[in-house]
C-alpha cells in the first residue's frame, strides 16, 4: 500500500484545488447586494418555479429555447425561501468562476499556480464585467462548452465523445450552442470520419431531452417553439453583427498583422507588450461602462480571431483547441438579441491572446519577459471590476442611490438594494396581488417583473412569464397562445398591466409606447379591455369580451 501523503503536505494541494472558490465568494460578497433588475432578475427562477410546481416545459408554458438551465434552478426555488435571487447570483459567480479556472489550467498547466492564478482572476473579472450576474442560460451554456474543450483536449477518441457531449448539453441550456460543434470539430483536429463520429455525440443530450418531452406530449411544442425565432435572428446577430462591423474588420486585419510579426519573431521584447496594452485596453473598457466593453470585446474577438488565422498552420494542437475554442464559445454566446456582444467570453479570448503570444521558455529568449505583467493585468482587471459595478448596476442607479432593500416589497429578494423608485414599484405591485388575493379574484401580471411569481402562493394563469417579442420568438402563433389565455380569464379576474418603462432605469417615467412592438401583449389589452382601476404605477384592467356569437 502507497504512504497516505502527511497532512502539512496535503493541506497546500487542498488549498490550492480550492483556490478558485475564493474569487467568486468575496465578488458575491462585495456585488450581489448591488441592484434589481426588474426585467432580467428572477426571470430564470420564476420559470424554474412552474417547473418545481410539476408543469412541463412547451406543453404546459411557452420557452423558446430548451429548458436545462431552468431545471437547475429547481432546487433554488425549493429550499432558498426569500434569498432565492440573491442565491441566483451567487450561482452565476460560482459559474463564471468555474469557467475562468477551466481555461486558466487548460492553457497554464505548464505554469506556476500563481501563474495560473493571475490568469484566472483577470479572465474572471473580464468575464464577469458589469453583466447582471445571476442565473443564465448563456453563462451555463459557456460552462458545459469550456468542459467541452477541457475534455476534447485530453486527446483520447473518449475525451472527444465526452466533447461533444457536453456541446449538446449546452445546447439543452440555449440552443445557440448547439452551432459550436462546427467549432469544436475544427479545432480537435483529424480525419473527417473521426469528425463526424464524435459529432453524432453532440445529438445525444439533444435526443434525450426531445424524447423526453415527446413523451411528456410536448414534442412538436418543443420544436415549433426552439424554432420560432428563426434563421433571420442568426444572420443578424450572428454574421451580419460581426462581419458588417468596420471596426470588427480592422481589428480582424490588425489581428493578422499582429500574428504576422509575432510569427517571425520569438522576442518576448515584442510579445509582452502587446499582452499590457491588450490587457490594459480590457480593463480601461470595463472601467467605462457596459457600452465600451461590449464593444470593445468585439474589437477583440477580431484581433483574436487575426492572429489565429495567421498561426493556424503553425500552432500545436492544445493552442489550435484553445484558440479555437475561445473564438468558437465567444461567437455562439454572442447570438443574442438581449445581450448581442462576445464579452461574457471575454475572459476567454484573454487567456487564448496569452497562450498565443506568450513566450515558451524553453524556446525562446526570454529575458525581456516582465515578471509583474501578468499579476499586474490581474491587478487592472480586478480594480476596474471594483470600480464599474457599482458605478454601473444593470437597469438601476448607482450605489450611492440604492437604498431600499427589494425583498421589503418582492418576496425572494431579500438582501439586494435599489433605488426608491423600483422599490416603490415593487411594493405598489406586491400591494396590488395581496388585494387581489384577498378577494379571491383571479389575475394576469403582464409587466416586465417575472420575479412575482417566483414565491407567488398561485400559479401563473398565461403561458408565459415575461410575454413580449422576445420570449415569444415573433411568432404568431405563440402571441396567439397568450391572447387565448387571456380570453380565457373569468368575468371577476383582473389584468395587471405597466403605466411606465419599468426596464428604464433612468425613471424618466415614460409611457408605454401605443405602437411598440416589444409591448405588444400590454397594448393589445389596452385597446381590447377595459380599465378596473389604477395605481400609481399600475392599470388594472378587465379581461377581454369574448366575441358575439355569430348567428346559426
Amino acid at each position: 500500500m502507497s504512504r497516505q501523503p502527511s497532512s502539512p503536505a496535503f493541506l497546500p494541494r487542498a488549498l490550492r484545488a480550492g483556490a478558485w472558490l475564493l474569487a467568486p465568494l468575496v465578488a458575491h460578497l462585495a456585488f450581489s447586494w448591488i441592484g434589481f433588475c426588474p426585467t432580467d432578475d428572477g426571470w430564470l427562477p420564476a420559470v424554474a418555479r412552474r417547473i418545481a410546481d410539476g408543469e412541463v416545459p412547451h406543453r404546459d408554458f411557452i420557452f423558446v429555447r430548451p429548458a436545462l438551465s431552468a431545471i437547475l434552478q429547481v432546487p433554488l426555488v425549493w429550499w432558498a425561501g426569500d434569498h432565492v435571487m440573491a442565491l441566483s447570483r451567487l450561482w452565476g459567480w460560482l459559474t463564471l468562476a468555474a469557467i475562468a479556472w477551466i481555461w486558466s489550467w487548460r492553457v497554464a498547466s505548464d505554469e506556476s499556480p500563481a501563474t495560473r492564478y493571475a490568469l484566472y482572476l483577470a479572465a474572471f473579472a473580464f468575464g464577469a464585467h458589469t453583466f447582471p450576474v445571476m442565473a443564465w442560460h448563456t453563462i451555463d451554456g459557456l460552462l458545459f462548452g469550456s468542459l467541452a474543450v477541457a475534455a476534447a483536449g485530453r486527446g483520447t477518441p473518449g475525451g472527444r465523445r465526452v466533447g461533444f457531449l457536453l456541446v449538446g448539453t449546452a445546447a439543452l441550456c440555449r440552443q445557440n450552442f448547439g452551432l459550436f460543434a462546427p467549432w469544436l470539430l475544427l479545432a480537435v483536429g483529424g480525419r473527417p470520419r473521426d469528425w463526424l463520429a464524435a459529432a453524432g455525440w453532440s445529438l445525444v443530450p439533444v435526443a434525450a431531452y426531445f424524447t423526453v418531452m415527446a413523451a411528456a406530449g410536448a414534442g412538436a411544442d418543443f420544436l415549433h417553439q426552439v424554432a420560432a425565432t428563426g434563421g433571420g435572428l442568426l444572420f443578424h446577430v450572428g454574421i451580419q453583427r460581426f462581419l458588417g462591423d468596420p471596426g470588427y474588420l480592422v481589428a480582424l486585419v490588425a489581428g493578422t498583422g499582429l500574428g504576422w510579426v509575432h510569427h517571425r519573431s520569438s522576442s518576448a521584447a515584442l510579445r509582452w507588450p502587446v499582452l499590457l496594452v491588450i490587457g490594459s485596453a480590457l480593463a480601461y473598457s470595463l472601467s467605462r461602462g457596459p457600452w465600451w466593453f461590449a464593444e470593445t470585446a468585439f474589437l477583440f474577438h477580431g484581433l483574436v480571431a487575426g492572429v489565429t488565422l495567421i498561426r493556424l498552420r503553425h500552432l500545436a494542437s492544445t493552442d489550435r483547441l484553445t484558440a479555437i475554442g475561445a473564438l468558437g464559445l465567444a461567437w455562439t454566446s454572442a447570438i443574442s438579441l438581449g445581450y448581442n456582444t462576445p464579452a461574457l467570453a471575454s475572459g476567454l479570448l484573454w487567456l487564448a491572446t496569452w497562450r498565443l503570444l506568450r513566450v515558451p521558455a524553453e524556446t525562446a529568449d526570454t529575458s525581456g519577459q516582465p515578471r509583474l505583467l501578468l499579476p499586474a493585468t490581474a491587478g487592472l482587471a480586478v480594480a476596474a471590476l471594483a470600480f464599474a459595478r457599482p458605478l454601473h448596476p444593470y437597469m438601476d442607479r448607482p450605489v450611492r442611490e440604492l437604498t431600499h432593500d427589494a425583498g421589503t416589497a418582492l418576496a425572494g429578494a431579500a438582501g439586494l438594494r435599489t433605488n426608491a423608485v423600483t422599490h416603490a414599484t415593487l411594493a405598489d405591485l406586491t400591494g396590488i396581488l395581496r388585494n387581489l388575493d384577498a378577494t379571491g379574484r383571479p389575475y394576469v401580471v403582464l409587466t416586465d417583473c417575472a420575479a412575482v411569481w417566483i414565491r407567488n402562493p398561485r400559479r401563473n394563469p398565461l403561458p408565459c412569464e415575461w410575454p413580449q417579442e422576445t420570449e415569444l420568438g415573433f411568432d404568431r402563433e405563440l402571441f396567439g397562445r397568450v391572447f387565448r389565455a387571456l380570453r380565457e380569464l373569468p368575468p371577476e379576474a383582473r389584468i395587471v398591466t405597466q403605466r411606465y418603462l419599468i426596464a428604464d432605469g433612468t425613471w424618466r417615467f415614460a409611457p408605454i409606447p401605443p405602437d411598440s412592438a416589444y409591448y405588444f401583449v400590454q397594448n393589445w389589452v389596452r385597446q381590447n379591455c377595459q380599465p378596473a382601476g389604477e395605481t400609481p404605477f399600475f392599470t388594472l384592467y378587465h379581461p377581454p369580451r369574448p366575441p358575439p356569437l355569430k348567428a346559426p
